[in-house]
């Protein structure tokens, strides 16, 4: 079923097997009663960065309990950096925002990178920290995907609140995925999911059109999924851009449908990952 709808939508019989493996569904899905318990031992170490922050301020906290005093963070907008236990399906996860996009590098460099600079930093927006000791997001404000304002049709303050929204969510939904599911991945399905969920959460309400102007495949800003092909042969990227297009307008229909509506947060996470993006596409969600 799924090799007859790859090649509809234009797929070389040669090119079968690579977008089978690209498109499969990594996701192991726990028996009901049978998930995963939070692991939040690793919480205990930020209690006392965040009785600082209440104390003072999150800056200080930071620059106290995060780095050496070697590599103490110089702010340009000190009272813009925040810090938040944000609650998940999985438990808490603190959450350090920045309010400009200096501060924001600033702080990746310092704290995850332990002071060098990795490429790319000036067009990113968030950087997770996930390991046994310690978990934790970083995000910053700049406009989600590089898609300005006006494309969204909102204003530039709306905008940065729903973006800073929307990458909240989206990390937190890789983050159920790897501690519930045993995967998080950097694939269109994988992006699909945490997209979803992030515009659901900064907007109360999904639409293909915003994910696809992400992508890259609406309007004129995003470039998202180039990103997500990279080990894929160039011949097979039209094949997973229709599959997207299809993914989002299958995740739109969804997301109004009664199933949904009836679906706490988890239950959504377990019932999307549970299909494939192939079945989605062939109304596998309804």
């Amino acid at each position: 079923m799924e090799k007859e709808f790859l090649k509809s939508l234009g797929a070389r019989e040669k090119d079968i097997s690579i977008l089978e493996e690209y498109f499969r569904n990594p996701f192991i899905i726990p028996e009901p009663g049978k998930e995963p318990a939070c692991d939040i031992e690793f919480l205990k170490a930020w209690e006392r960065i965040f009785d600082h922050a209440a104390a003072k301020s999150a800056a200080d906290a930071l620059n106290r309990y995060m780095v050496p005093v070697e590599r103490y963070m110089t702010f340009e907008e000190p009272d813009l950096v925040e810090l938040v236990l944000h609650h998940t399906p999985v438990g808490g996860i603190p959450v350090i925002k920045a309010g400009c996009q200096k501060d924001f590098e600033t702080l990746v460099v310092q704290i995850i990178y332990k002071g060098k600079r990795p490429q790319g930093l000036e067009s990113t927006g968030a950087s997770f920290a996930y390991g046994k000791k310690t978990r934790f997001i970083i995000l910053s404000n700049k406009d989600y995907s590089n898609v300005p304002a006006e494309e969204i049709g909102i204003t530039e303050e709306e905008w940065k609140d729903k973006s800073m929204k929307i990458r909240l969510e989206h990390e937190c939904t890789h983050y159920f995925t790897k501690q519930v599911l045993g995967s998080s991945r950097n694939n269109l399905y994988d992006e699909c999911i945490a997209d979803f969920f992030g515009i659901l959460y900064a907007f109360g309400e999904y639409r293909a059109e915003w994910f696809l102007s992400f992508l890259g495949l609406r309007g004129i800003s995003g470039r998202r999924l180039k990103f997500y092909m990279n080990e894929l042969p160039e011949e097979t990227h039209e094949v997973v851009s229709r599959t997207a297009v299809l993914a989002a307008e299958s995740l739109e229909k969804w997301s109004r449908s009664k199933i949904f509506s009836e679906m706490d947060d988890y239950r959504r996470k377990l019932w999307l990952c549970s299909r494939s993006i192939c079945e989605w596409c062939q109304g596998g969600l309804e």
